[in-house]
């Protein structure tokens, strides 16, 4: 394993090489989708937070919301955004 420089020479090391890659191989594909999921959810999570800001303001045009409720309304999905991002 390596550089070339030292190799296995009997079947025993053999094995132990083999061994060592495939776990090399399945912890470098934990952490990738580990982190591809993490960022999957993040994403998702500001897409849901956009859409929620983009119906409060046709809510707050339709119903002629004043701006006071409105930012309170406002305020209350970040936060329950930014607690959300807490959680993960």
């Amino acid at each position: 394993m390596g550089y070339g420089d030292i190799l296995p020479r009997v079947t025993s090391e053999r094995i132990l090489s083999i061994l060592c890659m495939l776990f090399g191989v399945v912890a470098f594909s934990f952490a990738t989708g580990t982190l591809s999921s993490i960022l999957t959810n993040a994403d998702s999570a500001d897409a849901a937070l956009k859409e929620k800001m983009l119906i409060l303001e046709k809510i707050k045009t339709q119903y002629e919301l004043t701006d006071v409720l409105s930012f309170k309304i406002e305020e209350f999905f970040v936060l329950q955004h930014a607690l959300r991002d807490e959680e993960i």
